[in-house]
């Protein structure tokens, strides 16, 4: 809120390092947590004398470690670009096979299922990554792509949109591999 008091914490989690924002005075109470990876950065304790204390703050900066890594950042980057990037690059290389070539309708509906595959996997992946464009822009990759329910297109305008979806994946790729090397959790 603007006006508000607030103290930038950085978060102790190695995988992460977010800046978060933590209103002072603090909420009795309060358990505040780590915008981008949910790691614990302290707990607010009630001391009768005064009301809530900032000394909880230091102790439990220290001991939030401890608590356990969210389950999409533990392993390690390369890892990480490994299991986002080739669903990518596959579903790239697909998209430009079918932009550029005339292949038997078997080929078309192999592509539907690993193109919509990629992109669902994607989207939950953005997203637990707190993304709020990627989600969105795979969710309707998916749904285009969706082999169960086809969407009828005429042969030249699949084209076009094969090899748009071929750049946004593309996109993806480039800032995936911006955002790993840089150690930041968002693509």
């Amino acid at each position: 809120m603007p006006g508000t008091a607030a103290r930038l914490i950085v978060c102790p989690n190695p995988r992460c390092g977010k800046k978060n924002r933590i209103p002072v005075p603090l909420r009795e109470g309060g358990e505040y947590r780590c915008a981008a990876c949910d790691t614990v950065l302290f707990i607010a304790m009630h001391d009768e004398a005064d009301g809530p204390r900032e000394a909880s703050f230091l102790a439990s900066v220290s001991a939030a470690p401890q608590s356990p890594p969210p389950v999409c950042r533990t392993s390690g980057w390369a890892e990480d670009a490994v299991r986002l990037v080739v669903p990518s690059i596959v579903s790239i290389l697909l998209l430009l096979l079918a932009v550029f070539g005339r292949w038997p309708y078997g080929f078309y509906t192999v592509l539907r299922f690993v193109v919509c595959g990629t992109a669902v996997y994607l989207a939950c992946e953005a997203h637990q990554r707190a993304s709020r464009f990627w989600p969105w822009t795979m969710g309707a990759i998916a749904l285009l792509f969706n082999p169960v329910i086809v969407v009828r297109l005429p042969r030249a305008d699949w084209q076009a949109v094969d090899f748009v979806v071929a750049i946004v994946f593309g996109v993806w790729v480039v800032a995936c591999a911006l955002h790993l090397v840089r150690g930041s959790r968002r693509p």
